[in-house]
C-alpha cells in the first residue's frame, strides 16, 4: 500500500500546474524624437508591460515638468496590447532638461484597471527615474517654454488661381509664425478626390519661415478648390520641423479648418481636373427607318466633358460592316456620317468601335478621352435598319377555289415577296388568257409581303390553267415597288408551270364560251317500263348552266307496236326538276298512255326554252340548245334503251 506522501507526490507529477503571469512594467519611453519642445508640443510616453494587458477607465502618468512641479498625463490608447500610450502636451512654463516621470509609483490607476487577459491585475511599479528601462534614460527630451513654438500662419500657393490639368506642378507653400528649420521630409496631405488624398512631398524652403510642397496632378485627380485633407494634414513623415531660435523647440503643425480663413482653400482658387472624358452616350439624329446603299446616316457620340479633336480623323466600327466617318465636334459630342454602302446589312444598327486613326480626343486640360464604347449604344437607343438586297417575288397565287370562270368574274391573285414592300401607281402582271392576253393591275398598297391584283374575265378568254405569260410579266407600269428601304424589287417571276407560280399554286380555270349540250342519258336502267311511269333524263352541258323557269324536251313516240294496240302516236314533254349550277339537268315524263320502243327526243331543236324560260351559264351567257340527231352517239336513244308499253 502507497502512503499518503507517495500519493501526492505522484498527483504533481502527472499534473502540471501553470500560474498565470502576472503583466508588470517593463520599459518606459516615448514615440517623440530626441529634442527640445515648447509650449503647445505634443509628446507621446509609451508604458510598456511585459505581456497584453486590458485597461478600463483613465489611468494616468504624473511626469516631472519643473514648473509646475508635475503634470498628471492621461492615458489615451493601448489596451488590448502591451504598450500603453500617456499623451503630454507641454504647457506655458514647463521645463525641464529631461524629461521623466516622478518616481516608481507615478503611473496611477486613477480609479480604472490595468490587468491581464486573464483578468490578473498588473503590477504598475516603474523602474526607478533616471534609470534603465526608465524615460529619462530611454528619451532626451528636453522642455524649454522660454521659447515660443512655431505655428503654422497660414497655407497658400506659388501657383496662380486657374484650372489645371494633368502633369501641371502646384506649388504649395506653409508659413510659420518664426523661422524653421527642416529635416528628413515631411508631408502635406492634400484632397485630390481620385484618389482621395494625395500626400505630397516638402521640397525646400521657399523663404526662412515658410515650407513649400510641390504637387504633381496625376491622371484622375479633381478638386473644385484645392485644399488639404485636414487640420493634421501637414506631418513630419519621420522629419523634424523645428525653430531656429535656441533651443529650437519643434513647431506645431496644426493647420486651420479646410476651407476657413488661413487655409489653402480660403487662400486660392485652384481647380484640379484631370479627369478623363468618358462616352456616356450614342445616338443617331437620323429618324428610324431602313435604308439603303447610298442613304446617309447621321450617328452623335457624347462625353462626359466638353473635348476637341486634332490631327486625324477617328471612325466608327460598324455592325453593319460600314464605316462613320468623323466629321464635326460640338461641346462634349461629335458627330460621324456614314454612308451605306454595298451589301451592308444590319437589322438594328449599332457601334462596334471607335477608332482614333492617329486623332487625338482630349479636354481643354488634355485629358485624352476613353473611347471604350462599353456601357452605351446605338441600337438601345435607335431602331435603323440597313438593307441593301433588293425584294422579290417569292411566289405568285390566288385566294380563290380551284374552278372555271367566265365573262364578268373577279379573280383575285396575289403577288408573294420575300420581305414587306410598298407598291405605288399601278404595276402591272400580264396573264396568258388564249386569244387574248389579259393585263391585270395591281393596287397600290403599304408595307406588306402580300400584294393583291385583280382581275376581271371578259369575253373571248379561255384558260385550261390560269398562269401569268411568261418570267418578265410583271412590270411597273409607272408605279414603284420597292421595300421599306427604298430597294427597287427585283421584278422576274418563276418560269410559268414552275414550282410557285400562279399555275403551280392553283388550278383555275377561265372558259368564257356558250354551254353545248354534250351528252343526253339517264339514270334509269335499260328496261321495259309499265305505264304510269317517271322518266328522269340528264343533259349534259359543256359547262354548269342555271336554269329559270321550265325549258321542255320534247319526246318522240315510236310507231305503233302489237304492245302499244290502241294507243295513238304522239309526243311527250319532259321539264327540269333539278340540276341549276351545275352541269347536267334532269328532265322528267310522265309517262301514262303512250309508248316507246325505245325512248328519245324528237330531233336536233326537241330542247327549247318555252314561256320564256332560259338556259345560260354562270356568267349568263344563253346555252346552245341544239341536241344530237336523235340515235346518234350523245343522244338518249344512242346512250340508253328504254322501253314504255301499256
Amino acid at each position: 500500500m502507497l502512503s499518503c506522501n507517495q500519493d501526492a507526490a505522484d498527483l504533481l507529477f502527472d499534473k502540471k500546474i501553470v500560474a498565470p503571469v502576472i503583466p508588470q512594467v517593463i520599459n518606459v519611453t516615448s514615440s517623440n524624437a530626441n529634442g527640445t519642445y515648447s509650449t503647445g508640443s505634443l509628446i507621446q510616453v509609451q508604458v510598456i508591460f511585459n505581456t497584453t494587458v486590458v485597461v478600463n477607465g483613465t489611468p494616468r502618468l504624473t511626469l516631472n515638468t519643473g514648473n509646475p512641479a508635475t503634470t498628471n498625463v492621461n492615458y489615451t490608447s493601448g489596451s488590448g496590447s502591451n504598450t500603453l500610450t500617456f499623451t503630454y502636451t507641454v504647457a506655458a512654463l514647463n521645463s525641464n532638461t529631461d524629461l521623466d516621470y516622478t518616481s516608481t509609483t507615478a503611473l496611477a490607476l486613477n480609479g480604472g484597471t490595468i490587468a491581464g487577459t486573464t483578468g490578473v491585475a498588473a503590477t504598475i511599479t516603474l523602474p526607478a527615474p533616471g534609470s534603465a528601462g526608465s524615460l529619462g534614460a530611454n528619451k532626451n527630451l528636453n522642455i524649454d517654454t522660454t521659447v515660443a513654438p512655431p505655428t503654422v500662419l497660414s497655407v497658400t500657393a506659388g501657383t496662380a488661381n486657374g484650372t489645371y490639368g494633368p502633369g501641371s506642378t502646384i506649388s504649395v507653400r506653409v508659413q510659420f509664425s518664426s523661422n524653421v528649420t527642416v529635416t528628413g521630409t515631411p508631408q502635406l496631405v492634400l484632397s485630390t478626390g481620385s484618389p482621395t488624398t494625395t500626400a505630397v512631398n516638402y521640397s525646400g524652403m521657399f523663404t526662412a519661415d515658410t515650407l513649400q510642397f510641390d504637387y504633381t496632378i496625376v491622371s484622375g485627380n479633381n478638386s473644385g478648390d484645392l485644399d488639404y485633407a485636414s487640420t493634421a494634414a501637414l506631418v513630419l513623415n519621420g522629419g523634424t520641423i523645428i525653430s531656429t531660435s535656441t533651443p529650437n523647440p519643434a513647431a506645431i503643425l496644426g493647420l486651420a479648418t479646410p476651407g476657413a480663413a488661413n487655409s489653402l482653400g480660403a487662400n486660392k482658387a485652384i481647380v484640379i481636373d484631370a479627369v478623363v472624358p468618358v462616352i456616356t452616350n450614342i445616338t443617331s439624329s437620323t429618324t428610324n427607318g431602313s435604308y439603303k446603299a447610298g442613304d446617309s446616316i447621321s450617328i452623335q457620340v457624347t462625353f462626359s466633358k466638353n473635348i476637341s479633336v486634332s490631327s486625324g480623323t477617328p471612325t466608327l466600327s460598324l455592325n453593319s460592316t460600314g464605316t462613320a466617318t468623323y466629321v464635326s465636334v460640338s461641346t462634349n459630342t461629335l458627330t460621324f456620317t456614314y454612308t451605306v454602302a454595298g451589301t451592308e446589312t444590319a437589322s438594328d444598327l449599332d457601334v462596334t468601335s471607335l477608332l482614333l486613326n492617329g486623332a487625338t480626343i482630349a479636354d481643354s486640360l488634355g485629358n485624352s478621352a476613353n473611347i471604350s464604347i462599353s456601357g452605351t449604344s446605338l441600337a438601345t437607343n435607335k431602331n435603323i435598319v440597313i438593307d441593301t438586297t433588293a425584294p422579290k417575288v417569292s411566289s405568285v397565287n390566288s385566294s380563290m377555289a380551284d374552278d372555271v370562270y367566265t365573262v364578268g368574274q373577279v379573280i383575285s391573285i396575289q403577288l408573294n415577296f420575300d420581305e414587306p414592300v410598298v407598291i405605288t401607281g399601278s404595276p402591272r402582271l400580264l396573264l396568258e388568257t388564249g386569244a387574248t392576253d389579259a393585263n391585270i393591275f395591281c393596287s397600290a398598297a403599304a408595307l406588306s409581303t402580300t400584294h393583291n391584283c385583280s382581275y376581271t374575265v371578259s369575253a373571248g378568254e379561255s384558260s385550261a390553267d390560269l398562269d401569268y405569260q411568261n418570267s418578265g410579266a410583271l412590270t411597273l407600269n409607272g408605279g414603284t415597288i420597292n421595300d421599306a428601304a427604298g430597294n427597287p424589287a427585283n421584278l422576274t417571276l418563276v418560269a410559268p408551270g414552275a414550282a410557285n407560280s400562279l399555275g403551280a399554286n392553283k388550278n383555275i380555270k377561265i372558259d368564257t364560251s356558250a354551254p353545248t349540250v354534250v351528252n343526253i342519258t339517264s339514270t334509269m336502267a335499260d328496261m321495259n317500263y309499265s305505264v304510269p311511269v317517271n322518266i328522269d333524263i340528264q343533259v349534259v352541258f359543256s359547262k354548269r348552266v342555271n336554269v329559270t323557269g321550265l325549258p321542255e324536251l320534247t319526246l318522240q313516240a315510236q310507231q305503233k307496236l302489237v304492245v302499244c294496240t290502241g294507243i295513238s302516236l304522239g309526243t311527250w314533254v319532259a321539264t327540269p326538276i333539278s340540276g341549276s349550277g351545275t352541269n347536267t339537268i334532269v328532265f322528267r315524263v310522265n309517262a301514262t298512255s303512250l309508248c316507246s320502243l325505245d325512248l328519245d327526243y324528237q330531233g336536233t331543236s326537241s330542247l327549247a326554252n318555252a314561256g320564256g324560260s332560259t338556259i345560260q351559264d354562270l356568267s349568263g351567257i344563253n346555252a346552245v340548245l341544239t341536241l344530237f340527231t336523235p340515235g346518234t352517239t350523245g343522244s338518249l336513244g344512242f346512250n340508253k334503251n328504254i322501253r314504255i308499253n301499256n
